[in-house]
């Protein structure tokens, strides 16, 4: 009987042992679920926050975006209508060029007609070397290009916007 009321006792301790251990345990286990459920909280606090964020810049990123659109359709419609005027200024340059042209041909046909007959070694055009004809808006240089006359100055100063293609 003393021996099994010293396996008796021996089976108590080893009990409330293990019982006390299985709590300490447990403890642990609760503490660190807790921290584990603060962290997770934090963590989806942080990432709704970000997302907050991001959503905010998304949709400011989208408001800029439709102002830099707008102005770049602003400046293609105003291109447009710039190579439009551009094409036109250049047509009625060129018509005007041609009208000089062939009013200075037909001013100097007119003075050849006119004239009497010239020796050899005078000069046989006289329209063509630095005398401006009659009601002739050209441009003339005279004896500063050699005696030559420069009916119609370079367009080389002229670089207008290239235009582009319109379809």
């Amino acid at each position: 009987m003393e021996c099994s009321g010293r396996a008796l006792n021996f089976w108590s301790y080893h009990m409330s042992n293990q019982i006390s251990s299985f709590t300490a345990r447990i403890n642990t286990l609760e503490d660190d679920y807790l921290r584990l459920q603060m962290e997770r909280d934090q963590i989806y606090n942080e990432g709704n926050t970000k997302i907050r964020h991001l959503h905010v810049q998304l949709k400011d990123n989208e408001t800029r975006e439709r102002g830099i659109r707008q102005k770049y359709e602003e400046i293609r419609l105003k291109l447009m209508d710039m190579s439009k005027d551009n094409a036109r200024y250049r047509r009625l340059y060129n018509q005007l060029k041609e009208e000089c042209r062939a009013r200075d041909a037909k001013a100097a046909a007119d003075a050849m007609r006119s004239r009497p007959a010239v020796k050899a070694e005078s000069q046989p055009y006289p329209a063509l070397y630095g005398q401006q004809t009659q009601g002739s808006n050209c441009v003339s240089s005279g004896a500063s290009k050699g005696g030559m006359v420069e009916f119609f100055p370079s367009d080389s100063h002229f670089q207008g916007p290239k235009l582009a293609q319109q379809n």
